[in-house]
């Protein structure tokens, strides 16, 4: 499971940097900039506490736990005394509060003779007290104020006892420390005005232990609605997923060790006036080695440390993820992916976790993505022809007038599960489809199909041509690369039908004849081939008819690529017959190529369905300039 390999991560860590419990549950991080510490010292002798002075000490990061510093989601104090206020009036009313709180705790383990008398010298001063005491609390504000108007840094507050000629600061002081271990892992049972806890065994060690409910990093099941699941109560969410002080401690250090270093942005948008961030983790995890396992952790993490603030922007699948290079040249590491959704700061939901991809997998993944672009059709010169000179590059990574067109493999695959006003909110077929990528899992090809054409019609409908020709470059080029992957259910291999013999000497012919071979993975039966050549031989029409009337009527006969069988075998005679008026015999190599595939067609059975239909066909109509020799270009406008 994932949250082993999360708390394993954390162990590592907790041992190689010898951390105890205040090291991992403090907010060291929210101290960086702090150049100074005030500290307000008492003495101590028996029973007895009286206050010393307020000094100011250099704040030094390696001694962070004895400052116990870490902030309450309230926002009222922090969970000790020690906090980083905007002025000393402002510590003053914060630690009245804190200790006014835990002086008043009823059970035994809050019952701390210290805190009460701590708590009667800080407070600010009353009527009823003696002048003496007056006198002292006015005395510790006036210096603290003194102090921390001398500072022009950031600085925090706390408190210091001198008991025996030594000075103990709060992490050296017991009931200090409890509270700061008990208060800062209340999540771990406390959640939505219930309390989760109970006796039972440990889902991560397997020890007897006080268990609790929430103690997982990450959201893995839900309290709400209440009812969800019969008979379910919120109290009862610790034998849900019962976790151990201790691993959830552990679990914190992993999950940290995965924010700084391991974790990344998969995609993010507005919708309805929210932004919907994606993010994911990669964990590497250790499988069978002949290797020390402690040596090889070590290099792991130095590797993984060493990219630490690098910009991944393209992030999942593109050549540059870090995943590649981190762990391409290790046999003995296997990777796992957690993909979340979040909802506001510090949660979101796990939507997606892929176990055990090995470094070799994602290799092979790149390298098909690659090879795939260096097919004709994805040149850049190609792809001029179609969508005009401002482009420049091949298809993958390729930019139109200058601005990067997202046609790395997460972006493509984005183009056709996006989360759009128009076409829906894909966001789980995206994910679903990089799970299946990353675990080598084969999915139906009408899935991917019926996403090429709802988006293609989107654009063909709102007669957006170019990004219509955009669209069916991505899919071309996504579908040919899931097959190569061989993760693509229902592709056939063209041995089981007869190839048409392509004349040697026919250029046009030829030319289209390449084109199957190149792409023998899509285009790999006759009704496919015939379906799309007649998209072609569409192409040729609507290009003439705008040339000599600029404007293309014939486009309504097309019903917004909504095409079956029957429908577009009646358009065949209709497109022979309109370029008949147009005197365009130069073209009847592509409609006698056109019936042969239909006639093979009707032979073998047609065996795809109409979204196929469909799309095939737009593939041609988009493509079909492909298919223009320069010479046939100039005969046509000759004959026009």
């Amino acid at each position: 499971m994932v949250l082993e390999k999360v708390k394993y991560w954390g162990d590592y860590i907790i041992d190689k940097e010898n951390l105890d419990k205040v090291d991992i549950i403090g907010q060291k991080s929210k101290l960086e900039k702090v150049e100074k510490v005030i500290k307000v010292s008492f003495e101590k002798s028996g029973n007895n506490l009286s206050y010393k002075d307020t000094k100011i000490e250099d704040y030094n990061p390696d001694e962070f736990r004895k400052y116990l510093y870490r902030t309450f989601r309230h926002g009222q104090y922090d969970i000790t005394p020690t906090a980083k206020p905007s002025s000393a009036e402002k510590m003053n009313r914060r630690w009245g509060q804190w200790f006014g709180t835990y002086a008043r705790k009823k059970n035994d383990f809050w019952n701390e003779e210290l805190i009460k008398n701590i708590h009667n010298k800080i407070l600010e001063p009353s009527e009823d007290q003696e002048k003496y005491e007056k006198e002292v609390k006015i005395e510790i504000l006036k210096d603290m104020k003194e102090k921390y108007d001398s500072i022009d840094g950031d600085a925090i507050f706390t408190i210091t006892l001198l008991e025996d000629n030594k000075e103990r600061y709060l992490g050296d002081i017991d009931i200090f420390r409890k509270i700061f271990i008990n208060e800062s892992v209340k999540k771990f049972h406390e959640k939505l005005k219930v309390d989760a806890r109970g006796e039972g065994k440990c889902y991560l060690c397997g020890k007897e232990d006080t268990v609790y409910g929430f103690a997982s990093p990450f959201a893995i099941f839900t309290l709400k609605p209440k009812g969800f699941a019969s008979n379910f109560l919120r109290e009862n969410a610790w034998k849900q997923f019962p976790i151990c002080r201790e691993c959830g401690i552990s679990c914190i250090k992993g999950r940290e060790f995965l924010d700084t270093f391991l974790k990344y942005t998969l995609l993010g948008y507005y919708s309805k006036g929210n932004y919907i961030q994606y993010t994911y983790y990669v964990i590497p995890t250790i499988n069978y080695t002949n290797k020390d396992k402690k040596e090889l952790l070590g290099e792991i993490y130095s590797e993984v440390e060493s990219y630490k603030g690098e910009d991944y922007k393209d992030g999942l699948l593109a050549e540059e993820d870090p995943t590649f290079g981190f762990f391409s040249h290790h046999d003995d590491v296997n990777l796992s992916f957690i993909f979340c959704k979040e909802k506001q700061k510090d949660y979101f939901d796990v939507v997606e976790v892929v176990n055990e991809v090995p470094p070799s997998w994602i290799s092979k993944v790149y390298s098909k993505f690659k090879e795939i672009n260096l097919k004709k059709l994805f040149s850049e010169d190609s792809i001029q022809e179609l969508l005009g000179e401002k482009w420049n590059g091949g298809l993958k990574d390729g930019k139109w007038d200058g601005e990067h067109q997202n046609t790395n493999l997460k972006g493509i695959i984005r183009t056709f599960y996006p989360a759009s006003d128009n076409t829906g909110k894909h966001d789980k077929e995206f994910l679903d489809i990089l799970g299946n990528i990353l675990s080598h899992t084969k999915f139906s090809k009408d899935y991917l199909v019926k996403a090429f054409i709802r988006e293609i019609r989107s654009r063909h409908v709102n007669e957006y041509d170019w990004s219509e020709k955009v669209l069916v470059l991505k899919s071309l080029y996504l579908y040919e690369f899931l097959s190569e992957l061989n993760l693509l259910k229902g592709v056939r291999d063209m041995k089981e039908e007869k190839k048409l013999e392509v004349k040697k000497s026919d250029k046009y012919r030829k030319k289209m004849g390449e084109f199957f071979e190149e792409f023998s993975k899509a285009l790999n039966t006759n009704a496919k081939k015939a379906v799309f050549l007649e998209g072609v031989l569409t192409r040729f029409l609507l290009d003439i008819q705008s040339g000599k009337r600029n404007s293309t009527p014939f486009r309504t006969k097309l019903r917004g690529l909504r095409l079956d069988e029957m429908k577009v075998k009646n358009l065949f005679p209709e497109i022979t017959e309109k370029l008949r008026q147009y005197d365009a015999p130069y073209y009847s190599w592509l409609e006698e190529m056109i019936s042969e595939h239909f006639i093979a067609a009707d032979n073998d059975g047609w065996k795809i369905n109409k979204n196929e239909i469909s799309y095939y066909f737009a593939l041609g109509l988009n493509l079909g300039r492909t298919f223009k020799i320069k010479e046939e270009e100039k005969e046509g406008d000759q004959n026009e």
